[in-house]
């Protein structure tokens, strides 16, 4: 399981945010009908409830983090994701092999998607730097895309904060 996303781990955090939200709906009913101690009480359990299935969910997700920081491998994605021809393209073996680039570390191509959301990020990001992209590829390791730009360069570049940051420049 290589994806960016953890299904498990999203359910977890939805079970612990409807746990709040039963818990004060239950804590109010309660609270009327038999007295506010024994409102606390319920409100505390499904408290601890929730902040236990939110816990669990974030750990998921940062082993889910850990697991993809393993080796770099990109995935082709097209720049425009609403064409379903663009998205349904595989790369043969040879055209995998001829992707990669080595550095200090081997980047491999593989047949990954970019989220939409992530190309839309980045190509606000090198628009206005006034470059233009030929082609996004993702990488299993999360957050890291390799841009490839029309002119032959290309960048590794780290999504996640409030701006893109460039980890390594290729020629």
């Amino acid at each position: 399981m290589t994806s960016q996303k953890n299904f498990i781990a999203d359910i977890l955090k939805i079970i612990g945010y409807l746990c709040f939200s039963f818990g004060f709906i239950l804590w109010i009913a309660i609270t009327i009908e038999f007295g506010i101690l024994i409102g606390i009480d319920v409100m505390l359990g499904f408290g601890v409830s929730g902040v236990l299935f939110l816990a669990f969910s974030e750990v998921i997700k940062l082993l889910q983090g850990i697991y993809n920081q393993g080796e770099i491998k990109l995935g082709n994605a097209p720049l425009d994701s609403t064409s379903q021809e663009s998205e349904s393209k595989l790369l043969s073996e040879s055209e995998l092999q001829s992707r990669s680039v080595n550095t200090n570390n081997v980047y491999e191509v593989t047949n990954s998607m970019v989220w939409p959301s992530d190309a839309e990020e980045i190509t606000g990001f090198y628009k206005t730097r006034g470059m233009k992209i030929k082609e996004i590829l993702s990488t299993t390791k999360e957050n890291y895309y390799m841009v490839l730009f029309e002119e032959g360069s290309s960048e590794v570049i780290l999504l996640g904060g409030s701006v893109p940051k460039v980890i390594e420049s290729l020629k």
